[in-house]
Parts: C-alpha cells; structure tokens; sequence
C-alpha cells in the first residue's frame, strides 16, 4: 500500500532510496541555528536558491560535476539554466538520473549533509 519503504543492507544506499521518495522542503528559520559543514553549506546554497524544488539525485548529481552554485543557476529567470546543467541527453530519461546517482561516488557525502541539515532543522521532508 505504499505505507512502508524497505531499506536495502547499505545504509547510505537505503538512505539514498527513501530521499527519493521525498521532497526536500527549506524549514521556516529557528534560532539559535547551529553551524553547517563544509558540504551541508553547499547543499543549503543550492536548496535555497535554485527556483525550484531540487530531489537528491539532482543533489547528488551537482555534487559529482562538482559544478558550483551561482548567481547564473539562482532563481526562477535561471531555472532553466540549472535544468540544463542536470538533465543531459544522458539523463534526460524516465528515472535514469536517479538510478546512475544512485551508484555515485558523490552519494553518500550528499545524503550525510542532506541528513545533517534534517538533524539541524533547515530542511523537512515531505
């Protein structure tokens, strides 16, 4: 019934297949805010300005092309931009983006700081 995810014996893979299946939404501010990471940081940057609701393997994607965010991929005039920068004719297809950054070098430090933003109240799930 769709009620219950199965995680797989690698944690960071199961973590991986459950953010999937959510969207990550900016959390309204609380104060005191404790300090982000390095690469909590750059997701944060991302999450925050890109113009529209970036999933994880979009996450995970700009991390492996460790492509920088900027004021060209910011916003709702440049969604298109970052749109671009992610789906290639490589990736363009259904679930394909998803199941390649599911195999990533770069996946596991991105959903360690996508958690770490969960555990420090800057991002929900939903």
């Amino acid at each position: 019934m769709g009620l219950v995810e199965v995680a797989e014996p690698d944690e960071t893979a199961a973590d991986y297949q459950l953010l999937n299946n959510c969207v990550i939404c900016l959390a309204k501010p609380i104060f005191p805010r404790f300090p982000l990471n390095r690469k909590e940081k750059l997701i944060w940057i991302w999450l925050k300005n890109a113009g529209f609701k970036l999933n994880i393997s979009e996450l995970v994607y700009l991390t492996e092309q460790k492509i920088i965010p900027g004021p060209m991929f910011f916003g709702k005039n440049n969604r298109h931009t970052l749109i671009h920068a992610i789906y290639t004719p490589k990736t363009i297809f259904d679930n394909i983006l998803q199941v390649e950054m599911g195999k990533s070098s770069a996946r596991n430090n991105t959903v360690s700081a996508v958690l770490g933003l969960l555990k420090k109240k800057r991002v929900i799930l939903v």
